[in-house]
């Protein structure tokens, strides 16, 4: 975090697609304030004219670490605490929660690429507030050894999620190898429901498949459920790491900046 940047409310600024400090008040007195806008779906920049839906406060946690606050600001000025949650210096760990204003996730993340940089692991463990209701995933990338079709860089993707709810646990583990130029991919997950298997999924054609285990007959209902499970164990890895972004990589400012 920028000291001399304490106490600053950062702004967009669509003449040069960057943040830019402002005289705006409001900032943490030791952190800094980056305000969020609605996006536009064609530049995935804020649409102009600027409409703010919110803001992110970057505040120092000491040691080096850095307690990140989101609060959403819908159109009828209710402010809402979206998310709250402490990331290391190193943004190898966060602690804390989200929330959609319903439901809330009580969530921990532990990276680890020291123990072996070509294969970063990292897991995450999250609890529903008031549910019986409990996630626990472990991730590890790896060199995939080449792509699929297109022949550019690849990488492999092992997973092991594990849902856990009044006393049955569901667990999808595989691995899938994901072509980082052809954006394809192809590998398998097993799924079993207490120990049991229940089905493979296959990812490699235009479409999932779905394998049931012996003596088990999958209906509409199972196959989409096997489908959440296969969707959740990849967006809760990239979820995770979208969270650890804004303590591990400062925000493109302007040029015009004096920080």
């Amino acid at each position: 975090m920028r000291t001399q940047a304490l106490g600053t409310t950062f702004v967009w600024d669509p003449a040069t697609n960057c943040y830019v400090a402002s005289s705006d008040s409001g900032a943490p007195a030791n952190g800094e304030r980056f305000m969020l806008y609605a996006l536009s779906q064609r530049t995935g920049l804020p649409s102009v004219p600027l409409t703010s839906i919110g803001y992110v406060d970057l505040n120092d946690a000491g040691a080096g670490a850095t307690a990140v606050t989101l609060v959403g600001t819908p159109a009828d000025g209710t402010a809402a605490t979206c998310a709250s949650y402490s990331v290391a210096a190193d943004a190898a760990s966060l602690a804390g929660f989200v929330t959609d204003g319903t439901t809330r996730l009580d969530m921990t993340v532990r990276a680890d690429s020291t123990t072996s940089p070509d294969t970063p692991r990292e897991q995450t463990a999250i609890a529903v507030a008031g549910q019986d209701l409990h996630v626990d995933e472990s991730v590890t990338l790896s060199p995939g050894g080449g792509g699929g079709g297109g022949g550019g860089n690849s990488v492999r993707m092992t997973t092991d999620l594990r849902v856990a709810s009044g006393g049955e646990v569901v667990r999808a583990a595989g691995d899938v190898t994901l072509d980082t130029t052809t954006h394809t991919g192809s590998g398998q997950m097993a799924v079993s429901v207490n120990d049991s298997a229940f089905a493979t999924i296959t990812l490699g054609g235009p479409d999932l498949a779905f394998t049931p285990a012996p003596d088990v007959t999958l209906s509409a209902a199972d196959e989409t459920t096997l489908r959440a499970l296969f969707s959740t164990s990849f967006e809760l890895y990239g979820t995770t790491r979208l969270l650890l972004v804004p303590a591990a990589t400062p925000v493109p400012l302007s040029r015009s900046s004096p920080l």
